[in-house]
């Protein structure tokens, strides 16, 4: 059984429809992400299944049942919030106990002491949120929810706030998380790159609909849409077809017979450290771009070149 079924669910704000039909079935243990751009309806999606925001319309099933009309604190859903809601006058091993004691859990200090010790924060217990880092602060929300073994934990921009350092650190960190406890994670960012390496599914969203739902393998590789394809990263579009900067080779000389190719010129090159960015004007005025290796030879700016890619690396849309 599917542990979430959303069936055409909406949400109709006063002249503006945030969420409009979306559909989705999440299988239980997976890490899943709704992903788009700021204002695409993955936030409000979110509450709607926290029940922090009633629909406009579909159905919402959680292990087969409609919650739509249960209130947030009798779903069997936690929520780790951008802000963590940490409860400033508490410890963090009271944060973590608090769910536990309103819930009249037996022995709740243990549990919620197993919760840090999985988080790796057993020495900072008796610290208040003033006293922790982003990092801390996030791992102890994160306890927090964990420790009530919800049937899904919905992540709302959870790194958005830590330094990019820290942020890969803990993408590590909840992926660890979600395979150790089999809880089903379902996060919601705008990062195209925590979607894509956290994910076993996402869907990319776009005003308010489901626009792709699949592997982060698929949905990159064979976008359905021109939407999709921009959105998880750069694409050079010759004509209709569509090939990655990762994907598109130079050349100071005719490539080979069997690849596709075009003529270009070298505008600017980026170094980025682990690669270069190689930005080109083809001759018809279009700009496009290339990924080189920092350590080999480049062409120089101005130089004319050949630009020319694998035909199974084309994007294709219908």
């Amino acid at each position: 059984m599917n542990v979430l079924e959303l069936q055409a669910i909406a949400k109709d704000f006063p002249g503006h429809l945030a969420v409009d039909g979306v559909t989705l079935q999440l299988e239980r243990g997976g890490f899943y992400s709704l992903v788009g751009p700021s204002g695409c309806g993955k936030t409000t999606t979110l509450r709607l299944i926290a029940g922090f925001e009633t629909l406009s319309g579909g159905k919402i099933l959680l292990n087969g049942t409609d919650v739509a009309g249960l209130k947030p604190w009798l779903r069997d859903v936690s929520t780790v919030f951008q802000n963590y809601a940490l409860f400033p006058h508490l410890t963090a091993l009271g944060n973590v106990e608090f769910g536990l004691r309103e819930r009249r859990v037996v022995n709740p200090s243990v549990k919620a002491m197993a919760a840090l010790e999985m988080v790796q924060l057993g020495g900072k217990r008796d610290q208040f949120p003033a006293q922790l880092s982003g990092g801390e602060r996030q791992r102890v929300a994160l306890a927090r929810s964990l420790v009530l073994e919800p049937q899904l934990l919905l992540l709302d921009e959870p790194l958005a706030a830590l330094d990019p350092g820290l942020r890969g650190q803990m993408r590590s960190e909840l992926q660890a998380m979600q395979r150790k406890t089999g809880i089903t994670f379902l996060l919601v960012t705008h990062d195209q790159e925590e979607a894509l390496s956290l994910s076993t599914r996402l869907a990319v969203m776009n005003a308010g609909r489901v626009e792709q739902f699949g592997t982060p393998e698929d949905v990159y590789h064979r976008p359905a849409t021109r939407f999709v394809a921009g959105f998880l990263g750069p694409v050079n579009w010759f004509h209709d077809v569509g090939v990655r900067p990762e994907f598109t080779r130079i050349s100071t000389t005719a490539p080979p017979a069997d690849s596709a190719s075009v003529r270009a010129t070298l505008e600017l090159r980026q170094f980025l450290g682990h690669l270069t960015h190689l930005h080109l004007r083809l001759e018809t005025g279009v700009r496009v771009m290339a990924h080189a290796s920092p350590d080999g030879s480049q062409p120089s700016e101005g130089q004319p070149l050949w630009l020319h890619w694998n035909p199974r690396h084309e994007i294709r849309l219908p």
